[in-house]
């Protein structure tokens, strides 16, 4: 893949490497002018992510070249450089809305339980005893029938950012939105995200343990769900995103 040595300076070995991992052979191309080409990367049957990139590898980052081009200027390559791992939403919302739509609230559950266990110990003569000691085991878990859940429950629910890229002083930068539950709320502002471009967040709670395996998402209100029976890019009929 392409990298800017200059600027990385990273051992030839690990650059190498990086090579190997990410791209595959080359594509012929005799497109003259600067250019960046359609790339693809399959989700399901159905939905794919697009972006564009100033490459000419048949594949790139699980991406697969197409031979769709517009070509760009000396300025914009800059662009496309840094904004390789974003894409742009509104090229991309069939897949923004399956991300929400597949992304339920989900609860889990604290256990908590303590064991004792035998360890050898050797003491400043080389003379070998065993000793005992109490080992704590904590953590969540999705089993409501844990025999050692506390009764602490936490409601988990994901929400969504994109960003803003801006350029001063010669550079590009990237702004993340704040977090939202719909992502449509932000994409006007922030027109650009990346594949995994959620959060979760969490709501606690505490019951009896033998009432967790009843307990539902459902019947919680402590998040605002996306509008998932709208499947417009749009949250507002009036408004329009900005190309």
């Amino acid at each position: 893949m392409k990298k800017n040595y200059r600027k990385l300076l990273l051992p030839a070995a690990i650059l190498s490497s990086l090579v190997l991992a990410g791209c595959s052979e080359k594509k012929d191309c005799e497109i003259p002018t600067s250019h960046v080409h359609k790339y693809t990367k399959k989700i399901t049957d159905n939905i794919t992510i697009t972006k564009y990139l100033k490459e000419e590898y048949a594949s790139f980052w699980n991406y697969d070249w197409n031979p769709e081009y517009f070509e760009i200027t000396k300025d914009d390559e800059k662009f496309y450089s840094f904004s390789r791992n974003l894409f742009k939403a509104s090229d991309n919302w069939d897949y923004l809305y399956a991300l929400m739509k597949s992304k339920r609230d989900f609860l889990e559950f604290y256990y908590r339980y303590t064991t004792t266990e035998t360890y050898t110990e050797t003491d400043s003569e080389g003379n070998h005893h065993v000793r005992t000691r109490t080992v704590t085991h904590s953590g969540w878990t999705d089993d409501a029938r844990h025999r050692h859940n506390t009764g602490e429950v936490r409601l988990g629910h994901h929400r969504y950012y994109s960003f803003y890229v801006e350029y001063h002083d010669g550079k590009y930068y990237k702004k993340r939105s704040p977090l939202v539950d719909d992502i449509r709320e932000v994409l006007e502002e922030y027109p650009y995200t990346e594949e995994n471009c959620y959060d979760i967040v969490y709501d606690y709670f505490n019951y009896f343990p033998s009432h967790l395996p009843y307990l539902q998402p459902e019947q919680f209100d402590s998040f605002q769900q996306p509008d998932l029976n709208n499947s417009s890019i749009y949250l507002d009929s009036n408004k329009v995103l900005k190309k």
